[in-house]
């Protein structure tokens, strides 16, 4: 599939930073706009802070079960439930390098499997 803008830069941004030949607003600056008037800005912002807040690692897995899988961290020493965003519900003993983002809902111990090109 070919980039869209452009070459060399990612798509997306390209679309959000499109802007308005009269106002030089951006199509993000709108979105922006539009969250905080509905009243949901609030709760991408926090979704987004776990994602500017998480980074890739390795990870082993150590079980699949209905719940999801559990990995440990190789690095960090801990282990994780986590959902796999994916779908591919892995083998124990596999080795991935994913971005493992906190759980998003309060109380939760599950966090969630964020595969990274």
């Amino acid at each position: 599939m070919g980039e869209i803008g452009i070459p060399g830069r990612n798509p997306v941004n390209f679309l959000t930073d499109a802007q308005d030949p009269f106002s030089g607003t951006t199509l993000g600056e709108l979105f922006t706009h539009h969250l905080r008037h509905v009243g949901v800005f609030d709760y991408l912002q926090k979704a987004m802070e776990a994602l500017n807040n998480s980074f890739c690692s390795f990870y082993e897995v150590t079980e699949v079960n209905d719940q999801g899988v559990k990995l440990w961290d190789i690095e960090g020493g801990r282990e994780f439930q986590c959902w796999n965003s994916s779908g591919y519900p892995g083998r124990t003993g596999e080795v991935r390098y994913v971005r493992l983002l906190p759980p998003f809902v309060d109380g939760s111990q599950r966090s969630v499997t964020m595969g990274t090109p």
